[in-house]
């Protein structure tokens, strides 16, 4: 198991080469100064991803999306 911040995590529509893994968008909060994104894995673990407004609006992310999450560092 390993833990990382949600802040720490970023999602993108597609593949780019860089590991990742699939997941499926479940809930979308987007108040405050922050989006606060709930996925699901395909093994069905539930992973928190925060995102800022600018990049969450550019994602145009919907409940049922399928997305890749990403480690930023």
């Amino acid at each position: 198991m390993v833990y990382m911040r949600p802040h720490e995590l970023d999602i993108k529509l597609y593949k780019n080469g860089a590991p990742s893994f699939p997941a499926r968008v479940t809930r979308i909060n987007p108040a405050g100064s922050w989006a606060k994104v709930t996925t699901r894995t395909n093994d069905g673990q539930e992973v928190l991803v925060d995102l800022s407004l600018d990049e969450y609006e550019r994602l145009s992310l919907t409940e049922g999306a399928d997305v890749h999450i990403y480690p930023k560092n």
